[in-house]
């Protein structure tokens, strides 16, 4: 039986007798790999590979920039990692102290506060990150008071608004209406422009 590797752009495919047997991503299993000579330890010898290169773009990722494990779960799926090597990998990072999610949660709803965002805006962003809404809605409770938000949609109001009149209906409603696409409650909207 003969192993080879075929490159084709950034995948690596793995071929024995010219059959394609598995495809790897050139982050995972690198350009210069050496395949075993006998076949018996090819799976073995494939899943060490796929761990070590998994671990090592996993801790590069973190290195660069903190994330929840289910972005880089997906990060991992798209580079065609096997899925119980994925959540091997992720529970190393987390036992090591790598992975939080709560804290990564917490401090993504704070740098979102910090931008001046609405809660609805917040939520919205944590479940394209793969959160689920009742853990979000959790955190973001913790985090922002309805004094908090109308604190901010007031500041909010004077800094970026203040050009508008808020008297002229129509100027008023684009305020509203900008308010509403940054992710603020429109009750909460009106309730502070009535205090204005």
């Amino acid at each position: 039986m003969k192993l080879e590797w075929k490159k084709e752009f950034k995948n690596v495919l793995l071929c024995i007798d010219n059959e394609i047997y598995r495809k790897f991503h050139l982050t995972i299993v690198g350009s210069k790999t050496v395949l075993p000579t006998e076949i018996e330890d090819l799976n073995a010898y494939l899943a060490k590979l796929e761990y070590e290169g998994a671990r090592r773009y996993l801790l590069y990722c973190l290195s660069r920039k903190s994330y929840a494990s289910t972005e880089l779960k997906k990060k991992l799926k798209d580079r065609f990692v096997d899925d119980a090597i994925i959540q091997k990998v992720l529970q190393n990072c987390h036992d090591l102290g790598y992975l939080n999610d709560e804290y990564w949660i917490e401090s993504y709803i704070k740098g979102q506060l910090a931008r001046k965002r609405g809660s609805r805006a917040i939520l919205a962003k944590l479940q394209t990150k793969g959160i689920p809404r009742e853990k979000a809605e959790k955190a973001l409770e913790k985090l922002d008071s309805l004094s908090n938000r109308l604190e901010r949609l007031k500041s909010l109001i004077h800094s970026k608004y203040h050009k508008y009149s808020l008297k002229n209906h129509k100027e008023k409603q684009k305020v509203i209406a900008s308010l509403i696409r940054r992710g603020f409650n429109y009750e909460e909207i009106i309730e502070s422009l009535d205090l204005e």
